[in-house]
């Protein structure tokens, strides 16, 4: 497979949504392999609980705010996006000891 557009949002423990990869909130071309970094990183808050990442890898460029509303409005229904895979990765940040 060529390379492909990829984006992340996620849900953290209070419910707020937000763009981890996604440039001006669309989806970045990645080059095609595997174990491969984005070209950005996040640092993670201190809100503890479950959170969700959505990871949208898609076969063109897609807007991103239609998906960041549609997980505002009910963050328990992420929506699918045509032309695009969804793979979901979920981590629980716990206070450290």
């Amino acid at each position: 497979m060529g390379r492909r557009s990829v984006a992340a949002v996620s849900v953290d423990g209070g419910g707020v949504v937000s763009v981890y990869h996604g440039d001006d909130h669309l989806a970045d071309w990645q080059a095609p392999g595997e174990d491969l970094p984005l070209s950005s990183s996040v640092q993670l808050d201190a809100t503890l609980g479950r959170e969700t990442i959505h990871v949208y890898l898609c076969r063109e460029p897609i807007d991103l705010d239609p998906i960041v509303r549609a997980l505002r409005a009910d963050r328990l229904r992420p929506p699918a996006h045509e032309g695009c895979e969804r793979e979901v990765l979920r981590i629980d940040k716990r206070e450290t000891r």
